[in-house]
């Protein structure tokens, strides 16, 4: 159950991250 919890929240970390990143290159462009 732990090891699924990371998974979860390292999935959901890396959801955010790609976002942010997508968000900051529109704003660059």
């Amino acid at each position: 159950m732990l090891i699924l919890n990371w998974l979860i929240l390292a999935f959901n970390h890396s959801l955010s991250l790609h976002s942010t990143v997508t968000r900051h290159k529109e704003l660059t462009r």
